[in-house]
Formats: C-alpha cells, structure tokens, sequence
C-alpha cells in the first residue's frame, strides 16, 4: 500500500474488530491497541512518517453523537 499510495491519503472503511488487526500489525504501541474497545464506525487516523505508523485519532466516534 505504501509504494502504490506514496504520499496519498487513503481511506478503509471495516468493522471494529478489522481495524484492531490492522492496527496491531501497523502500530508499535499494542498496549494502547489491546485495552481500546474498536467500535463499529469508529474514525480512526494513523500516519506513516519516518519509517514508522503513529496513531492520530483512535476510535473516535464523535460523528454519531
């Protein structure tokens, strides 16, 4: 995805349990990961810079307030 999408914004729209293991896999930081209940629709944003993925936003389900 990196080399396809170089420095494009790139949207994924999946379930709760999805964006989990995406995460896990992207992130170094799965304490964070594995103690947050991922609701369905939740936005969630993560970066890739210097080398790394670092999570922005995380399960953030303001929009269905």
């Amino acid at each position: 995805m990196l080399k396809n999408y170089k420095n494009r914004n790139v949207i994924l729209v999946t379930h709760g349990h999805v964006i989990r293991s995406i995460l896990m896999d992207l992130v170094e930081d799965r304490d964070v990961i594995e103690q947050t209940d991922f609701q369905n629709t939740s936005i969630n944003i993560i970066e890739y810079r210097n080398e790394a993925w670092r999570i922005k936003v995380l399960n953030n389900i303001d929009h269905l307030k």
